[in-house]
């Protein structure tokens, strides 16, 4: 949970950086009114842009927790980055299934784009005991071409595990019940669930789109 300041902390630490006392007094911006051409970065590339394959410096790395722009956090220990997966957590704990995040260098497979580039993917979880790899995506997304060829990789580098692609309508009814019935607040204030102030937020403003995409 993030730290909320109160309004007379806030103009305590305002204070603390006003006027000459903030570091930035007296000093011009070095950027200041450059633009276009004039522009010290202009025409250059940032760092990994335009590289792909083992040339990019993110090859064969798993992605931060926090990575994308879904909701992210942490549910019984596990990291998670969306609401889909969230749910998926609670769902295999109320269902004692064990899970471990699979986004790791052992679960890694190696996939070529439609343009034969070499890229990494990991799947998103794995369920030891039923020798399961999931990879969670919305229903809609399960027909895009790359999710299929980077699925493709996985089974057939897996071939000893069971791979499967699941999105939010195999757990449909359970979702339902676990936003109406409160459960994601409880389980925040056991501390079973962490995530920031910020996410939650967010979270529970898509709790009706959540429900409305169940078939």
């Amino acid at each position: 949970m993030g730290h909320v300041h109160s309004d007379i902390t806030k103009q305590k630490l305002s204070m603390l950086k006003k006027g000459d006392k903030n570091p930035q007094f007296g000093k011009v911006r070095t950027m200041k009114g450059k633009y276009g051409k004039n522009h010290p970065a202009f025409g250059k590339r940032r760092p990994g842009t335009g590289r792909y394959g083992k040339d990019n410096h993110q090859f064969g790395k798993s992605p931060s927790h926090k990575a994308g722009k879904g909701i992210y956090g942490k549910f019984n220990n596990c990291h998670f980055r969306s609401s889909l997966e969230l749910f998926y957590l609670i769902y295999w704990y109320e269902n004692n299934i064990n899970v471990i995040n699979a986004e790791t260098k052992e679960f890694r497979v190696t996939y070529l784009t439609e343009d034969n580039l070499k890229h990494t993917y990991s799947p998103d979880f794995y369920l030891p005991e039923l020798n399961i790899l999931v990879e969670l995506k919305p229903e809609k997304l399960h027909t895009n071409i790359l999710i299929l060829i980077k699925f493709s990789a996985l089974q057939q580098h897996h071939i000893d595990k069971k791979c499967e692609l699941w999105g939010i309508n195999n757990i449909g009814d359970f979702v339902t019940n676990t936003i109406l019935t409160n459960k994601i607040e409880q389980y925040l204030n056991n501390n079973l669930l962490i995530i920031p102030d910020i996410q939650y937020n967010r979270l529970r403003k898509n709790y009706a789109d959540i429900i409305r995409t169940i078939i």
